[in-house]
């Protein structure tokens, strides 16, 4: 299956997701902070990037162009809780950086599934 790597700085977030993900047969890696995300990234590319929009060290309007700029370049999946970055919908934010696809939590897992299996094409 394919390799997905969740980028959210709550526990329990990133461990429903990849439990969630991982029954599904795919290889899940994860990382708590922006910065650890795009390193890990680099290191080990995945298919599938999940990030969450506001974290602490580098939220997801600065995780998507440097995910974007890799080489092979992942599909994007951003998550949030319908935050603002200021006068800024970070979703939206998110769609103009490139993110292929946005979902606004509490996320329904079903959908969740749906969209990950669209961004790999199944």
């Amino acid at each position: 299956m394919a390799r997905i790597l969740i980028v959210d700085d709550e526990d329990a977030i990133r461990d429903l997701l990849a439990g969630l993900l991982a029954t599904d047969g795919h290889e899940i890696t994860t990382a708590d902070s922006g910065l650890g995300a795009v390193t890990q990234a680099e290191r080990d590319p995945p298919d599938v990037v999940i990030t969450d929009m506001i974290m602490p060290d580098l939220d997801g309007i600065g995780i998507i162009p440097l995910l974007r700029a890799l080489t092979p370049c992942p599909r994007i999946l951003a998550i949030s809780g319908g935050a603002r970055h200021g006068e800024i919908d970070v979703l939206t934010a998110a769609e103009q950086l490139g993110a292929d696809a946005v979902l606004e939590k509490p996320l329904d897992l079903m959908e969740l599934r749906a969209v990950v299996a669209g961004l790999l094409g199944r």
